[in-house]
């Protein structure tokens, strides 16, 4: 009947809403769990470093990333298996088709967040963005299949959207909300969604997977602008991870060359990359993937390795000190985005404050340290006065 229709309807907008506040609250508590691990790890090694214990600076500092990675890696090699990687591809078969066992469960959705939560926090080279399209995917086809419900309730008519046509439906809008959580951009989030993951759209799916995505972004940002600054009404906040404003510089044209250098230079190492990944997943798939224990010392390995190349390269930089524009000695500890790591009071490491922080502020830091970048020394017999550095053009 015309009232069944509108009903059905209405509880298709009512999943997506319920699809995209739940991708965006679990973005925002990946967000806070990964602060609080990183926060902790890096604290208590410049704590060691300030105090001049440097072995047991690395000790902690890798110890710590070794024990997050082991947290994640038993999580999938024994408990969950399907939640390793991103998901992107296995999100990208599922929705053309191929149905890949216990992929968006309630178990693989868990498994992922806190897997993603300590992976990123040890300071592994990788990041949260990816996962989030699974996590939303998960979210997406445990919503619309609504697990136990229909016998806890005891009304059959909650299985409605129990149907491969609907789940693939509402994962599509789920892989949007994802994208938008992690990048801040919804119609981004659709873009990925129609273009490279879904074979099978209308224009129906369209504006309910741009609501889920809005919705999504919307939730995160006021989430994280009221766990920032306390001002629960700042929506401006650009998702998980963001590049900021830049100063307007325009190029000059003999600077066309250096770029189409680096532009063939990337691609050219692009596809070396490639090459190189195909051969190593050959051997990981051949040789350790069956075996959950090699996973485990494989995944603590490339660890300890990145931890120790993270904590020693700053080492080089050491005689390298540059000093805090406008810092005074006794207010030393108000800057907070400089790291000193070896340099005394007032001064920064610049690979130390790239390094000992976590990805999103390490970005920022190299593209938008303003204090660094913006001021130069007007006096240089007198560096220590905050008076002798002078704006470098004007704000």
């Amino acid at each position: 009947t015309s009232r069944s229709r509108q009903l059905l309807e209405l509880a298709k907008w009512a999943l997506t809403l319920a699809i995209g506040v739940s991708t965006g609250l679990c973005a925002f508590t990946i967000k806070l769990g990964v602060d609080a691990l990183a926060e902790l790890r890096y604290r208590t090694t410049l704590d060691l470093i300030t105090e001049g214990s440097h072995v047991k600076a690395f000790g902690v500092f890798a110890g710590l990333a070794v024990l997050y990675v082991l947290v994640a890696a038993v999580l999938v090699a024994y408990i969950e298996p399907v939640a390793c990687g991103s998901g992107i591809p296995e999100m990208k078969g599922y929705l053309n088709g191929a149905n890949f066992a216990r992929a968006v469960r309630l178990k693989t959705l868990l498994v992922k967040g806190v897997g993603v939560m300590f992976s990123v926090a040890a300071g592994l080279p990788i990041g949260k963005e990816g996962p989030m399209v699974h996590i939303g995917s998960c979210f997406a086809a445990n919503w619309s299949h609504l697990p136990k419900m229909p016998t806890i309730w005891k009304n059959d008519r909650l299985k409605v959207f129990r149907t491969d046509h609907h789940k693939r439906d509402f994962v599509s809008g789920g892989c949007a909300a994802g994208v938008a959580a992690a990048f801040g951009a919804p119609i981004g989030g659709v873009l990925f969604s129609l273009e490279e993951a879904s074979s099978f759209w209308s224009m129906e799916l369209t504006w309910r997977s741009f609501f889920c995505a809005m919705v999504s972004t919307f939730t995160l940002n006021i989430f994280v602008s009221g766990a920032d600054n306390g001002h629960w009404d700042n929506v401006n906040s650009p998702g998980l991870i963001t590049f900021g404003g830049f100063q307007p510089d325009a190029y000059r044209l003999w600077e066309l060359p250096v770029f189409i250098s680096i532009g063939a230079a990337g691609g050219l190492i692009g596809g070396l990359f490639n090459g190189v990944n195909v051969v190593i997943s050959k051997f990981r798939r051949a040789y350790i993937n069956p075996y959950p224990p090699l996973r485990l010392v494989e995944a603590a390995l490339i660890c300890l390795l990145c931890a120790a190349v993270a904590f020693w390269l700053p080492s080089m930089y050491a005689s390298d000190c540059k000093h805090i524009p406008g810092c005074l000695k006794e207010s030393s500890d108000t800057f907070p985005a400089f790291v000193a790591y070896r340099c005394p009071a007032c001064e920064y490491n610049d690979m130390a404050t790239l390094i000992f922080t976590t990805q999103e502020k390490g970005i920022k830091s190299l593209f938008h340290n303003d204090i660094a970048h913006m001021y130069q020394q007007d006096d240089p017999d007198d560096p220590q006065n905050p008076e002798s550095w002078v704006p470098t053009y004007d704000n």
